[in-house]
């Protein structure tokens, strides 16, 4: 058995409906004016989709 690479790559998604009552936030990046997406959090697609 030899050492474990050091690069691992993985696939990752989180998809969100979007509603008008919150604010659009995408990789921690707010978006004033733009309909934000529903969710249990932050609803933050972008952060959920690299942290998975």
């Amino acid at each position: 058995m030899g050492e474990r690479p050091a690069v691992r790559v993985g696939v990752g998604y989180d998809s969100h409906r979007f509603g008008a009552d919150r604010a659009l936030v995408l990789g921690g990046v707010r978006f004033p004016g733009s309909p934000g997406l529903e969710g249990f959090s932050d609803a933050d697609a972008v952060a959920h989709a690299v942290i998975d």
